[in-house]
């Protein structure tokens, strides 16, 4: 019978050469999939951001609570300002540290930070209205550095 021109000598592949065939196949399917989930997860890395505040009047002794939480994939800064007409002025920030193997690990990082106002951090600010503004951050990954996540809040400062 003659060979056909397609047929090759390895045609005949062994038990074993299968095996070692189909492994291959499966490690790159796990592997694909953790590329798209670390895309996503580069091109969106803040994945919420929450200011929480005791009450809207702000006057010492009041606590502002801010959570992130973010994909894990790069490092998050985290802000949060009080404005007030031309006066800003930053009450604190943190880091969300990206986690260990940040391309294949699809844990997500949360971090909060709590601030009591005291009359020292409110000095410089009239009474009156006024925006606190919670800034969530990333960092530059395939070339496009992603907007902020803000949110605002009105309150009203009391001396």
């Amino acid at each position: 019978m003659p060979k056909e021109s397609f047929e090759t000598p390895w045609s005949e592949e062994s038990r074993g050469l299968m095996i070692v065939k189909r492994v291959i196949w499966v490690i790159i399917a796990v592997n694909f999939v953790f590329a798209v989930m670390s895309g996503y997860r580069a091109y969106y890395q803040v994945r919420s951001l929450d200011l929480r505040l005791t009450e809207h009047v702000l006057r010492s002794e009041t606590s502002i609570e801010v959570i992130a939480e973010s994909y894990g994939r790069d490092p998050i800064k985290v802000s949060l300002d009080l404005i007030q007409g031309a006066m800003t002025k930053t009450l604190g920030g943190f880091r969300i540290p990206p986690n260990y193997i940040p391309a294949v690990d699809p844990r997500l990082k949360r971090a909060s930070m709590t601030v009591t106002l005291t009359p020292e951090l409110l000095a410089g600010f009239g009474s009156g209205p006024a925006q606190l503004r919670a800034t969530a951050l990333g960092r530059p990954e395939f070339g496009r550095t992603p907007p902020p996540l803000v949110r605002e809040v009105s309150v009203e400062i009391k001396q």
